[in-house]
Formats: C-alpha cells, sequence, structure tokens
C-alpha cells in the first residue's frame, strides 16, 4: 500500500473512532439506565424495607453484579467524554480543571460500585449508605458541576441544545442533593429524569461539538 495513503487513511480512522466516545457514551448510559430499572432498583434504598433489599439482592445475585458492572462501564464513557469535550473546548486550564473534577466523580463512583459488588447484601446494612453518599452524591454531585463548567465554556453548542444542557446538569446536582439528605422518592424521580434528559443529549450535543 502506498505510505502516502496509509499516512492519509490513518487520520481518518482516529477522527471516526473519536466521532463515537459521545454515542459509545449515551448507549453505556441508556444500558445502564435498563439494567437500574430491570436488575438493581429492588436493592437499594429507593426500594425501602432492608430485608427486603437483602433478599432480593441475595436472589439476584449474578444480575446484580452484571448491572452494576455496566454501571462501572458507563461511568467511565461519561469521564472519556468529558475528555473527548475538553478538548473542543479553547479554555485549556478550565478543561482541564472540569476533567479533574470528573475523574475525582469517577473515583468515589467506582468506590461505591466495589462496594456494591463486593461487598452486598452481607455488608449493606453497614455500608449502604456511605455507598449511596459515594455514588449519588459525590459521584453525581462532581459529575456535575464538570459538566457545568464544559457548558459554559462551550459558546458551540448552541440554542435549545444549550439549555437542554444546563437541565441535565442541574437535574444531576439536584440529585446529589436528595442523595445527601436520603429523599428515596426524590432520587428514584431524579435519577429517571437525569437518564431520560442526558442520554439523548450526549449523542446531540457530540453532534454540535464536531
Amino acid at each position: 500500500m502506498d505510505p502516502t495513503r496509509q499516512r492519509t487513511a490513518a487520520p481518518v480512522v482516529s477522527r471516526r473512532r473519536s466521532a463515537a466516545v459521545p454515542y459509545a457514551c449515551a448507549a453505556l448510559n441508556v444500558l445502564a439506565s435498563l439494567a437500574m430499572a430491570c436488575w438493581l432498583r429492588g436493592g437499594l434504598e429507593v426500594a425501602g424495607d432492608p430485608a427486603a433489599r437483602i433478599v432480593y439482592i441475595q436472589a439476584h445475585l449474578f444480575e446484580w453484579r452484571i448491572g452494576w458492572g455496566i454501571w462501572v462501564l458507563a461511568a467511565f464513557s461519561l469521564v472519556a467524554f468529558f475528555a473527548w469535550w475538553g478538548a473542543r473546548v479553547k479554555s485549556h486550564d478550565w478543561s482541564v480543571a472540569a476533567l479533574a473534577v470528573a475523574v475525582t466523580g469517577l473515583g468515589f463512583d467506582w468506590a461505591a460500585e466495589a462496594v456494591y459488588i463486593g461487598w452486598f447484601p452481607d455488608r449493606m446494612l453497614t455500608l449502604g449508605r456511605a455507598a449511596a453518599l459515594l455514588t449519588g452524591a459525590a459521584g453525581n454531585g462532581l459529575y456535575s458541576v464538570a459538566g457545568m463548567v464544559l457548558l459554559w465554556k462551550s459558546p458551540m453548542i448552541k440554542g435549545v441544545v444549550r439549555w437542554w444542557g444546563w437541565a441535565v446538569w442541574t437535574t444531576g446536582l439536584c440529585l446529589a442533593v436528595a442523595t445527601a439528605q436520603g429523599n428515596a422518592w426524590a432520587m428514584s424521580a431524579l435519577t429517571a429524569v437525569l437518564m431520560v434528559l442526558f442520554c439523548p443529549w450526549v449523542a446531540v450535543a457530540g453532534r454540535q461539538l464536531r
């Protein structure tokens, strides 16, 4: 093959792979949302009675662990999206700061998911609240701050998509507050609203950012 063509083809392939980042993030978060609805909800704080939650997790342990494994991948895809997004923001310092905030959120998120996968249901009564705070309050809160910073510094995201983005990250902050307060009804409702808003927004905003 002509070396010149090889050099030309490589950047094209790289750009195509890069362009897939928002869609991969959207797809993984859709899968994670389905896992939450189908496999995980019965073992979470929103389900109420701790004894019933333990019984549920014991009866669905394989699905429980697979579901949280999907959330591990979804969280990583979100931070990858932030990195992809930040590379298109002119203010390098702000994009790096936003990514640092998001990576910190990922650390809290993965810590919680490790607890859910490895220590539930045996340690649910002692670690359940801490895990919920790590992922729902710290993780979501930091992701939302990172998203707000990047959106603020992204004038290329315009019109309805921009307002839609503010709705996404504001809902994420509200979810963090609801989780910190232990408001199960608000946690459930805000999680549903957040994922309905976020998953399509990532794909649409990704088109504008390209």
